[in-house]
């Protein structure tokens, strides 16, 4: 009901202030060449994520080509799900195409989490305290919870599998492996390099949004304002109402930008250009991918059919 009310106020607030006759008149060519020239950053960022993911996941039994597909792919069907069921995706097809089981793949997941609340929240603190100062508490606790969940995570897989014990059945050994590779995940030197891959994967996120303005010949933002167009991006697409957060992004950077003394036609014209840079990529590969590979997902249905009429027989 939440959602359905914010989607529902972004829509009378588009219907009621945008002017849709400006916003046609916005579109320029300078807003396709800044669409096109931030995709080598935002693939380079994704290419990051991949890498990491292989860290993760131990890689020599993942390679980042794998997860760079598994990526793009969840990324893809992202575009026309609803909520976050994508994810699900992403753990099915590195389960049919690397033989990564579920508690494997979600402990990694989980950790990266983790990674990017920290780094996310460090970035968008940044940007806070260049122009809000009195905002700053939302990115600081964002902040404290990811790091206070790395620091956790490792001492409380351990007491899970202590917990645990040599319990049988499913939920316990999906609890242990989980448990194990959380703890096989946090070592030394993992968490620099996956540090070091997170801090690049955002950054140069962060960067491409900075270019995509900075090319703009009416509007350059300094590195502080994109830092808040950035978070309002990030917080916006963290909700999952629709696919892609159609609507509650483009509201999030529109009022940002408005904030900025930028016009709301403007602002909204900037807001869907820059959410199409964002999914340009995903929406292209995706569809070949979904065409040359399997997801993974007939496999699990087959699995959990079976597995019924083993229980009911």
């Amino acid at each position: 009901m939440l959602k359905l009310g914010i989607l529902s106020a972004c829509i009378v607030y588009f219907a009621y202030f945008v002017s849709f006759e400006q916003v046609f008149a916005l579109i320029r060519v300078e807003l396709f060449l800044a669409v096109a020239a931030v995709q080598s950053l935002f693939f380079a960022a994704t290419c990051a994520v991949a890498l990491r993911h292989s860290v993760l996941l131990g890689r020599d039994r993942v390679t980042f080509g794998v997860c760079l597909k598994a990526l793009l792919l969840s990324a893809g069907i992202n575009l026309i799900t609803f909520g976050r069921i994508s994810e699900l995706v992403k753990l099915t097809y590195l389960r049919k195409n690397a033989g990564i089981s579920f508690p494997t793949s979600g402990a990694a997941l989980l950790v990266e989490r983790l990674f990017d609340l920290l780094a996310v929240s460090i970035i968008g603190l940044i940007g806070f305290t260049g122009i809000y100062l009195e905002s700053s508490y939302v990115p600081t606790l964002m902040a404290v919870v990811g790091g206070a969940g790395l620091l956790l995570a490792k001492p409380a897989a351990v007491y899970g599998r202590h917990l645990i014990g040599d319990r049988q059945g499913r939920f316990a050994g999906f609890i242990r492996e989980t448990c194990i590779h959380i703890q096989t995940t946090l070592s030394r030197r993992n968490i620099m390099s996956v540090s070091s891959l997170t801090f690049l994967s955002w950054g140069v996120h962060f960067v491409g949004i900075w270019l995509f303005f900075f090319l703009l010949p009416d509007v350059s933002l300094s590195w502080e304002q994109a830092s808040l167009v950035f978070g309002a991006i990030i917080f916006a697409a963290a909700m999952p109402g629709l696919p892609a957060g159609i609507g509650v992004v483009q509201a999030a950077v529109t009022l940002t930008l408005t904030s900025m003394g930028i016009d709301v036609d403007t602002a909204f014209t900037l807001s869907v250009a820059l959410h199409i840079a964002e999914i340009l990529i995903s929406a292209l590969t995706a569809p070949v991918l979904l065409l040359t590979t399997s997801t993974g997902v007939g496999d699990l249905l087959s699995t959990v059919t079976k597995s019924r009429k083993q229980t009911v027989t």
